[in-house]
Order: C-alpha cells, then structure tokens, then sequence
C-alpha cells in the first residue's frame, strides 16, 4: 500500500559523565569514566530501515528505547613507560549490552520493541611500542592487541520466536593483532 514519509521523527541522549585523570609523568597515566545513559529515538528511521533491504518493514512503534542504548559504561586506559624507550598501553571497556527487538515468525514486534538486551560488552585492549627517531622526529612503532581475553560479544543475534535459533547470539570477534605507528609533530 501507500506509504506517507515525513521528516517527523525525533531522538534524545541524556548522559552524566564522572572521569578521573591521574597524571604522573607525561608518558605514564591513568584514566577512568563512567556513563549512565539513555537513549531514545523514532524506531522507523531511514538508515535502520531502508539499508540493505529489498522492501522496507515499517512497523508501528514511534517513540521507543533506541537500538543503539548503553545505559552503563565503563572505559579505562593506561600508559607506562617502560625501560629503553618501551611503553605499554591497557585499555578496557565494558558496557551494557545493546537493546532489540523481539520478533515473531512475520518480523512483527513482540511486546514493547528494543526490550530485549545483547550480553554485556567486555574488552581488554593492549598496545606495546617503543620510541624511536627517524628524520629528527620521534616515532612510536609497535604492536596493537585487541580483545586479548577473546570474550564473546557478539555483534548479531536471532530475534525471531519459533525459529531453531531463536535468541542465538553470534558474529563475535576473537583476539586481533595490529600493527601501530604514531609520528609526533612536537
């Protein structure tokens, strides 16, 4: 049938924030926050919708918890220099986990949309490198790990009732290695 489009739709993101810095040498730092967030929004917004899909499934819903909400966050990173020009870099984040929606077998909302949750978000991050001089500018060069206690979060789940895989979560990355390069202009 007809489909009316209008640029209507509207979204919030209300957050307070607590971060804490500790300094003691410019090369060896701390840093810690916490967010408490939420987040709404129109659940039938155009990138959502109208991306990588043959038909659009517009569904009846307006205003509504956003997929895209992490009502808790918790980042923190270090640095430390180390002997001979070595550093080393931890980062760690954890977070709620993102909102969806429950479907049923004709892709129609089952219950309030986006009440359903992903498992929480966890990663270790590490960067090791060490300092050296090339054309009279000091370059970092090392080596990037990502998610190095190979926790699952996943980036897909199975939303659909009466499926065999229904609330299957999957499309978890494991353990990644980088390279890392960082020229300092000073």
């Amino acid at each position: 049938g007809l489909i009316s489009l209008a640029s209507t739709g509207r979204s919030a993101c209300r957050e307070a924030q607590v971060a804490v810095r500790q300094i003691w040498s410019p090369d060896t730092q701390l840093f810690l926050s916490y967010v408490r967030s939420t987040t709404r929004g129109e659940l039938n917004d155009f990138g959502s919708l109208f991306t990588d899909m043959h038909a659009p499934a517009l569904e009846p819903g307006g205003y509504t918890v956003s997929a895209d909400d992490v009502p808790h966050r918790v980042v923190g990173w270090g640095s430390a220099a180390l002997l001979r020009g070595f550093a080393i870099s931890p980062a760690v984040e954890w977070h709620t986990g993102f909102a969806y929606s429950t479907l049923d077998l004709r892709r129609h909302y089952l219950g309030a949309p986006n009440t359903a949750r992903y498992p929480d978000f966890f990663s270790l991050d590490l960067v090791g490198y060490k300092t050296v001089e090339l054309s009279g500018r000091a370059v970092n060069l090392g080596v990037q790990l990502f998610n190095v206690t190979q926790h699952f979060n996943p980036r897909g789940v199975m939303p659909v009732v009466g499926t065999s895989h229904f609330r299957q979560f999957t499309n978890s990355v494991g353990l990644t290695v980088g390279g890392y390069l960082m020229v300092k202009w000073q």
